[in-house]
């Protein structure tokens, strides 16, 4: 676990711990619904502030802990353990799975799960035993669904990096065939034709060439025309799907 990672754990901890015991002290939980308003407006104002100048993880953050800690006064206010809204803890371990690391939502369900069993040490009742179990439940679930939405993410990545590096190679390719296969081409083109042409407009009057020289050079010149020819085709497919990579 790097540094920013226990970073986040510590200050994670620290809400689910402020909540606890806000809603644990009855001369605090009476001011509940004002904390709860005083949190939500803060909310709003940070995410307009931090759109514009913080890097995503820092928003990511702050939103997440105010979020967590209005989630949790909430559950902790309406009867912690009991409470009709406890359900709303399973999406916020879905929330902690996605925003941060997975396993991060886990030590979030670790530490909610002890402060609901030490609350209601007294008093278990079946009702509170399945909301705990289904906590517990759907943590691994949470988990596993953060780990696959980052490998997404990482190989939506290396897809990227990738498309990238074609391109690159895309652009070599098309400088390569316009600045020197082309021209050279058309350089060796040119003289081989014009070499037929002078052969054929001195028709039998050379003796000197060897019989099928001519020939030959018709030959050459027509592979020649044929490359050409195959080099502009080769350079409008790169084009294409260039194009293409750059649609999608």
């Amino acid at each position: 676990m790097n540094r920013l990672n226990l970073l986040y754990t510590i200050t994670l901890f620290f809400a689910v711990i402020f909540s606890f015991l806000w809603s644990s002290t009855p001369t605090l939980a009476q001011y509940n619904l004002q904390l709860t308003g005083a949190l939500t407006f803060v909310y709003f104002v940070t995410r307009m502030i931090q759109s514009r100048k913080a890097s995503l993880t820092q928003s990511n953050l702050s939103s997440t802990i105010i979020l967590t800690i209005i989630t949790l006064l909430l559950v902790f206010s309406t009867g912690s353990a009991t409470s009709p809204l406890f359900f709303i803890l399973d999406f916020l371990l879905f929330a902690l799975a996605l925003l941060f690391q997975p396993f991060q939502a886990g030590a979030v369900s670790v530490l909610l799960i002890g402060l609901f069993l030490w609350q209601n040490q007294a008093h278990l009742t079946p009702e509170i035993l399945i909301n705990i179990l289904s906590l517990g439940f759907v943590t691994p679930l949470a988990i596993l669904f953060g780990r696959n939405y980052l490998s997404s993410q990482a190989q939506k990545g290396r897809i990227h990096i990738l498309s990238n590096v074609i391109q690159e190679e895309e652009t070599d390719s098309l400088l390569w065939i316009s600045t020197s296969a082309k021209p050279s081409l058309s350089s060796v083109l040119n003289s081989v034709s014009d070499l037929v042409i002078f052969f054929n407009s001195k028709g039998d009057n050379i003796t000197s060439v060897p019989s099928g020289f001519v020939d030959k050079l018709r030959v050459i010149q027509q592979d020649l025309i044929t490359l050409y020819t195959s080099t502009n085709a080769f350079e409008n497919s790169i084009k294409e799907t260039s194009d293409k990579i750059d649609l999608e």
